[in-house]
């Protein structure tokens, strides 16, 4: 992890798998701090932001993931950071489930959700992991 006043942070608020997986594809390129509840997740966003990005991950919190990401959307917070959600682990989303929680994520703001199993089986294990890098730091 590099420090900076000027460098960009990212908030990971995931599972222990979550936090990992992000934290080796962002270390070069973002000052991460992360979280591992929704109530530590918004003491963190009050005390230590501005944060240009938010990655969460689809279980974060024994699946309290929409709780954290409404309570974000009601944060109303300036300047508003990209929000990625992640599912890091397999199995990968059924096909039934991915667009219920895409329409969900959509109505809250969400930029993006990655699965990443789904794209390590696409895509080969490196090529996924650059994509998630990818899809995380377009514009903030």
């Amino acid at each position: 992890m590099r420090s900076g006043a000027s460098e960009k942070r990212v908030l990971i608020a995931g599972t222990e798998e979550g936090v990992r997986l992000l934290t080796e594809v962002l270390a070069s390129d973002l000052e991460i701090v992360s979280a591992r509840s929704v109530g530590e997740a918004l003491q963190r966003l009050k005390a230590q932001g501005p944060f240009q990005y938010v990655v969460c991950n689809v279980r974060f919190d024994e699946s309290r993931m929409f709780d954290f990401l409404e309570a974000l959307r009601s944060a109303e917070l300036e300047p508003a950071p990209r929000v990625v959600c992640v599912h890091p682990t397999p199995p990968a989303l059924s096909p039934r489930t991915r667009p219920a929680i895409e329409a969900a994520l959509e109505a809250l703001g969400v930029h993006a959700l990655v699965d990443f199993p789904d794209l390590a089986l696409a895509r080969g294990e490196a090529a996924a992991r650059e994509l998630l890098r990818e899809t995380i730091l377009r514009s903030a």
